[in-house]
């Protein structure tokens, strides 16, 4: 019973959390380069991801 009890909280706290993150402002992200996107190699990589975000 105690790890019923247990388990519907920690399953209404979760569902209250998302609920809460939903309604936040709109996220915002940077990326930080180590060298030239044009050398095709991990900041071309790098650049390839962060288009398709």
């Amino acid at each position: 019973m105690k790890k019923l009890l247990i388990a519907l909280m920690t399953t209404t706290a979760a569902i209250s959390l998302a609920a809460t993150a939903e309604a936040a402002d709109k996220l915002k992200a940077c990326w930080v380069y180590t060298g030239p996107i044009g050398d095709f190699g991990y900041s071309y990589q790098h650049d390839q991801g962060r288009l398709e975000v």
